[in-house]
Order: structure tokens, then C-alpha cells, then sequence
């Protein structure tokens, strides 16, 4: 017996939604190490983008979406945004600790 189209229609919404759910919890991830790595950079006074790193990423992320048969303008656009983003909090970090650190 054949399940109605509806049915499978609503079946593939839920497993689209369960994997959602994943990638946000990969990104929260993602960020909170991003996040630790400003750390890193702010004891060592380092720049938050480091270009070489940047590329290298960039090179991987595209390579390996590529592989799984992903379109490369969406993988950089992509991968823009989610290194926009890390940036952006490690810049936060970086100056949350300047701050911690100055003397008054």
C-alpha cells in the first residue's frame, strides 16, 4: 500500500527541520570555539583575521563541499558569511579584553 503524498511530503519537511536543527547546533559550536580562540589571540596579541589561515579554510571548505556535490558560489557565500561572523565575535572578544586588561 502506497502512503498518500501528503504524508511523505510531511515526513521530508521533518527530516529537513531535524537536520536545520543540527547545523544551527554545529554553528553554535563553531562559535563558541571561535570564540575560545579569541582568547587565544588576545593573550598572544594577535590580529583576529589571519589572511594565510583565512585561505586555507576557505580552500578546504570549498574543496571538500565541492566533493559532496555543492554549488561553490553558495559555499563561498557561505563560507563568507560564517568567517564574517567568527570575525566579528573575535573582534568583541578581543576588545572585551583590551578593556579587562587596561590600567586605569
Amino acid at each position: 500500500m502506497q502512503r498518500p503524498l501528503d504524508e511523505e511530503l510531511r515526513d521530508l519537511r521533518r527530516a529537513i527541520d531535524a537536520i536545520d536543527e543540527q547545523i544551527l547546533t554545529f554553528l553554535a559550536r563553531r562559535f563558541a570555539i571561535a570564540d575560545e580562540i579569541a582568547e587565544h589571540k588576545a593573550l598572544r596579541r594577535q590580529a583576529v583575521v589571519q589572511p594565510e589561515r583565512a585561505q586555507e579554510v576557505r580552500a578546504r571548505y570549498l574543496e571538500a563541499g565541492a566533493a559532496l556535490g555543492l554549488n561553490p558560489p553558495f559555499l563561498a557565500a557561505l563560507w563568507t558569511l560564517v568567517h564574517e561572523e567568527s570575525c566579528r565575535r573575535q573582534g568583541e572578544r578581543l576588545k572585551a579584553f583590551e578593556r579587562s586588561t587596561r590600567t586605569v
